[in-house]
């Protein structure tokens, strides 16, 4: 969500931040779209993909939701790759808040059509392996993996630093 606002105010990247969650839209909540209808909805029921999205006031950041809460059911690859190419020709930068990797969603939305996938570990909570093993399952699915991010970071000095002193 940070690295997509900071995109979308600086410089003049048209920036649109697809919320993927589709179980806990809490970025869409943050930014309060109107989580009844996605992108992917739009597409079905006739809805133009740019009333879906709410643009945050003084930046050139779009926000929308994936699916909506009315949806049936996630979309199929063909029309999701459709989209991501409609998207594509509006935007510069799209980013996409995906759910969490243990809960194996991420697979249905195509990360192998993404440019790069940054992982967002939770500081001084998750084990390197843990780690590693959802590099891997990117890896696995061809997407693009390109580095990781820490956040909810308490310490300065990581716990097993504090726990050799």
């Amino acid at each position: 969500r940070e690295f997509a606002l900071l995109a979308g105010t600086t410089g003049r990247r048209r920036t649109l931040l697809i919320d993927a969650a589709r179980r806990d839209p809490q970025t869409a909540r943050y930014f309060h779209c109107d989580l009844a209808d996605g992108l992917i909805d739009g597409g079905w029921i006739g809805t133009d993909a740019a009333d879906l999205q709410r643009l945050v006031p003084g930046t050139s950041l779009s926000v929308a939701c994936l699916v909506g809460t009315r949806s049936s059911g996630p979309a199929d690859p063909v029309t999701l790759s459709a989209l991501y190419q409609e998207l594509r020709q509006q935007f510069d930068l799209i980013v996409i808040d995906c759910p969490a990797i243990a809960d194996g969603e991420y697979a249905t939305l195509l990360p192998e059509e993404a440019d790069g996938i940054f992982l967002v570990i939770r500081a001084e909570a998750t084990r390197p392996a843990v780690s590693a093993h959802a590099k891997a399952l990117v890896e696995q699915v061809g997407g693009h993996f390109r580095g990781a991010v820490l956040n909810a970071r308490r310490n300065y000095i990581p716990g097993f630093m504090y726990r050799m002193l």
